[in-house]
C-alpha cells in the first residue's frame, strides 16, 4: 500500500492524471485516519502552491515543509513520521520529531550523476597520468600489461608468464570525486571522494593485496588459494571473496568495516586476536583510544554512497559534515561545538550544490551554517 501511495503522490506532483484504480486507492488512502488526511490537506497545499509559482521545485517544496514543521512541531498531525513516513518521502523529506533529540530525514529525489575530476594515477617512477577522460584509453602499457580507461573506470589487465616483478601503482581520487578500478583478477574496487589506493599491476605470491586510505566498497573476486588483504593504518582486512566496505580516513577518528556478504577477518593494530564477521555486521576501531565494537548494522548506511547518495541513522553532526568536507572540499569550521552531537537520520543526495543541503539541514535543526568559499562556518 506504502509504495502505491509513493507512487500517487509523485504522479501528483508531475501533474500527472490518476486512473481509476488510483484514484480508488487514494480515496481509501485518505479514508484511513485523520492523520493521512491532515498530510494529505498540507502536501496538496505545496502542490496547488507550486503550480501557482508561488515557490519552485522539490527544494523549495521541502524548505516550506520544513519551515512549517519546524514552527508548529506541535500540530497533531507531526505525529505521522511514523504512521505514513513513506508519503512524506515523496516530497523529499521525511521528520522524525522527538523530545529527547531531534532527527531529520532528507530523502533525494533522484540520482545525480558525480563529475569525475583530478582523479590522478601515479606510475611506481613517479610519472602521473590524468584519468579523468571518458574514451577507451590506454594509460600505461608495459610487459606486465596495460592499465585503459573505460566508462570512468580504470581496467587493469596482467599478461601471462610476465617475468618483471609486481609494481605497486597509486590513484587518487580527489575531493569530490569518485572512480572504480577493475583489478586483474576481477575484483572491483570503488573509491570514494579523498581516497587513495595502491595496487599491484598483477598479483604475486600466496595473497592479493592493496593499501588503502580513505574509503572503498570492494567486490572481491573468490580465489581460496590467494586470499585478498585490505590494508590500511591501523586495520587490515582479510578475504577470500566476498563484498565489504572500508571506511578508513586519516582525518576520522574511526576505521570502520562493514561486511555485506561473505566472510572476513579483521585484524587491528594492538588488538591481539582478529575478529572473524557475518554478512550484516562492522567492526569499528577508535584509532584514539584502540578499542572496538562488533556490531550487527543496516548495511545500507554505509555502502549507499557508491550509488550516488548516502543513507544514515542517528548520525552526529560532526560526523556528517565530515562527510561533506569530502564531497565538496570544504573546511569546517565549528563556532559552536554543542551542534556537533546533534543527531541526524535518512538519506542525503549527492546534489552538486551543496547550498541545498544546508538548507535543508538548517529547516528542522537548531544549527546554521555560513558558507565563504571553500569555507563552511557551522554555528
Amino acid at each position: 500500500m506504502e509504495k502505491d501511495i509513493d507512487r500517487i503522490w509523485m504522479k501528483l506532483f508531475n501533474r500527472e492524471e490518476l486512473d481509476r484504480g488510483e484514484e480508488e486507492a487514494f480515496r481509501e488512502w485518505e479514508a484511513c485516519s485523520r492523520e493521512h488526511r491532515a498530510v494529505s490537506s498540507v502536501l496538496k497545499r505545496l502542490i496547488a502552491a507550486e503550480k501557482e509559482g508561488e515557490y519552485r521545485g522539490w527544494e523549495d517544496a521541502y524548505a516550506r515543509a520544513a519551515s512549517r514543521v519546524h514552527r508548529e512541531r506541535r500540530w497533531r498531525w507531526m505525529r505521522v513520521a511514523g504512521v505514513a513516513a513513506s508519503v512524506l518521502l515523496v516530497l523529499g523529506v521525511a521528520f522524525v520529531l522527538s523530545e529527547k533529540r531531534h532527527q531529520t530525514i532528507v530523502s533525494p529525489v533522484e540520482r545525480e550523476v558525480v563529475q569525475v575530476s583530478g582523479v590522478e594515477l601515479i606510475s611506481p617512477d613517479g610519472q602521473s597520468y590524468s584519468l579523468e577522460r571518458d574514451s577507451v584509453e590506454v594509460v600505461v602499457s608495459d610487459s606486465c600489461g596495460e592499465m585503459r580507461i573505460h566508462d570512468k573506470m580504470l581496467l587493469v589487465s596482467a599478461r601471462e608468464n610476465a617475468l618483471e616483478e609486481a609494481e605497486y601503482y597509486t590513484i587518487k581520487v580527489p575531493v569530490g570525486g569518485e572512480y572504480t578500478v577493475l583489478l586483474p583478477d576481477s575484483t572491483r574496487i570503488y573509491l570514494n571522494a579523498g581516497t587513495v589506493l595502491r595496487y599491484p599491476n598483477r598479483f604475486v605470491g600466496k595473497k592479493r593485496e592493496v593499501f588503502l586510505s580513505g574509503e572503498a566498497y570492494f567486490d572481491v573476486h573468490h580465489d581460496e588459494a590467494h586470499p585478498f588483504v585490505v590494508t590500511t593504518e591501523r586495520v587490515a582486512v582479510q578475504v577470500l571473496g566476498t563484498s565489504f566496505n572500508v571506511n578508513a580516513y586519516p582525518g576520522w577518528r574511526e576505521v570502520k568495516t562493514t561486511l555485506v556478504e561473505g566472510k572476513v577477518s579483521v585484524s587491528m593494530k594492538g588488538v591481539r586476536d582478529s575478529v572473524v564477521m557475518k554478512p550484516g555486521t562492522q567492526v569499528v576501531y577508535d584509532k584514539d583510544s584502540g578499542q572496538w565494537i562488533y556490531r550487527r548494522v543496516n548495511v545500507n548506511h554505509f555502502v549507499s554512497w557508491k550509488e550516488g547518495y548516502y543513507d544514515f541513522e542517528d548520525m552526529p553532526l560532526e560526523e556528517l559534515m565530515f562527510i561533506f568536507s569530502n564531497w565538496y572540499d570544504l573546511e569546517i569550521i565549528y563556532k559552536n561545538d554543542g551542534v556537533k552531537n546533534l543527531r541526524f537520520g535518512g538519506r542525503l543526495q549527492r546534489y552538486d550544490d551543496v547550498a541545498r543541503l544546508l538548507r535543508q539541514l538548517e529547516y528542522t535543526q537548531d544549527v546554521h551554517f555560513e558558507l565563504k568559499g571553500n569555507k563552511l562556518i557551522v554555528k
